[in-house]
């Protein structure tokens, strides 16, 4: 036998493997992402086919053999039910995981993140919330507290102080002035409540950070300029986006 680990975590990702197993990714507080393999996962009645689940939290038992992770024991805390109950929810919720699935690190404590996600799930299905704002404020928020927080505050350009309505560019990172803006192909227009909503998110306290309202507008402006913001990032397409594509919360174009 290898050496084996316990660790608490949130199943992140999840693919098959061969007819009755399934990879996972975890995302855990002391240990970053993690790949593991659940033998047994898809066979019904199997005893971890209950417990290898998306979105699941658990405390885990893993052991090492030959260059590979394998979950051995699992109890769940939370299995986050509600997400399932509503397709439309359960694909923003997506976004969240895969965000969070890119963003974490091997190897490095993400007990931030999964504490931030952990609270995203849970108020992701609140019916007096909406779905998008709350993914949103956390793909935003994840990637501002993994150092890839965006310029809030002035023109990240020439330095000029911008208070209130202003331009935004993912790919210079934040704000810019009407006169920079000209240089930036993906400058997009922000509203003065977009902008005081960003300060929000950016910057409050993440124990009330989900807690608030935001007009459709609003909502349009912030999940653009994140959505475009985090693939300068990551360089690719989330796979998610497609799945909120083919119900129609999100636009067709990219």
């Amino acid at each position: 036998m290898g050496r084996t680990i316990k660790t608490r975590g949130i199943i992140v990702g999840e693919a098959p493997m061969g007819e009755q197993d399934k990879r996972l990714t975890i995302l855990c507080e002391d240990k970053g992402r993690l790949s593991a393999i659940a033998k047994g996962a898809k066979k019904p009645g199997a005893r971890l086919a209950s417990q290898a689940q998306l979105f699941y939290y658990c405390d885990m038992m893993l052991e090492e053999s030959r260059g590979f992770w394998y979950l051995r024991e699992s109890s769940v805390i939370e299995s986050f039910y509600n997400l399932r109950q509503d397709i439309q929810v359960l694909a923003w919720a997506s976004w969240m995981v895969e965000t969070a699935r890119e963003l974490a690190v091997e190897g490095q404590d993400s007990k931030e993140l999964l504490h931030l996600l952990l609270r995203g799930l849970k108020m992701v299905s609140e019916p007096m919330l909406s779905p998008r704002m709350t993914a949103t404020t956390f793909v935003l928020r994840a990637l501002s507290d993994q150092g890839l927080q965006p310029e809030d505050q002035r023109c990240i350009d020439c330095g000029r102080p911008l208070p209130r309505e202003a331009f935004v560019s993912p790919s210079a990172g934040g704000l810019v002035c009407e006169t920079c803006v000209k240089a930036h192909v993906d400058g997009m227009a922000l509203s003065e409540g977009s902008l005081y909503t960003m300060r929000h998110i950016l910057h409050t306290d993440p124990s009330i950070l989900y807690k608030f309202q935001a007009s459709a507008e609003i909502q349009q402006e912030l999940f653009r300029f994140t959505r475009l913001y985090l693939h300068n990032y990551t360089q690719r397409e989330m796979s998610s986006l497609e799945f909120l594509r083919n119900l129609g919360e999100i636009p067709g174009n990219r």
